[in-house]
């Protein structure tokens, strides 16, 4: 869904100024080219095993339809592993569209997945896509070291890109397990259980 503000984790100011592409050779359709963002939890005040992630979205802004866009990339999840993504464990996937200018597009996974620490979003080729080509739009130059790009060197590859804000964003929520046990703050001793997702 296009969608005009997103997430409530994100490095990047809001306002598109342009975008990197990977351009020829369908690299949509190849795994070793990504752009990706690290999010670190304790940037926005989450902690490891409470947090859970819910949807991302991705900057849209930007009108390419006269140059062979809208485009459609997979974004993955990976957990931290060292500072880099750990592509053996997808926490989430989905397909998202750029290049329409029809403004932050949104993907809301099926159900939220539970944090255990640091993770990464990463606009990564599939073949799904094979043939055709991806972008990535980016921000103002800023003071995030969060972006990443790896141009044919899959995830080994990745290197940071220098004053680049790639508009990749997360909406994060504390989790809740099922059972836990609230007091209502009417009656001393009643007490309510809260699901993670519904009251």
């Amino acid at each position: 869904m296009n969608v005009s503000t997103c997430g409530n984790a994100f490095y990047d100011n809001g306002i598109s100024v342009n975008a990197h592409f990977f351009e020829g050779g369908g690299h949509a359709g190849d795994s070793n080219y990504l752009f990706a963002l690290k999010i670190e939890l304790a940037d926005f005040g989450f902690t490891p095993s409470d947090t859970q992630i819910t949807s991302f979205c991705v900057g849209n802004q930007i009108d390419y339809t006269g140059a062979g866009g809208p485009w459609s990339n997979e974004v993955f999840i990976y957990p931290d592993s060292g500072g880099l993504p750990d592509e053996s464990t997808v926490l989430g996937q989905g397909t998202i569209v750029t290049g329409d200018g029809g403004g932050w597009y949104k993907v809301t996974l099926p159900t939220p997945v539970l944090l255990n620490g640091d993770f990464w979003l990463a606009n990564r080729g599939h073949i799904e896509h094979a043939g055709t080509d991806f972008n990535m739009e980016i921000d103002t130059p800023g003071p995030s070291t969060n972006s990443y790009a790896s141009s044919g060197g899959g995830i080994a590859g990745l290197s940071q890109s220098d004053n680049v804000n790639y508009m990749l964003r997360a909406t994060l929520g504390v989790y809740v397990p099922a059972g836990t046990i609230f007091s209502d703050g009417f009656e001393s001793g009643n007490t309510t259980v809260w699901s993670g997702s519904e009251p």
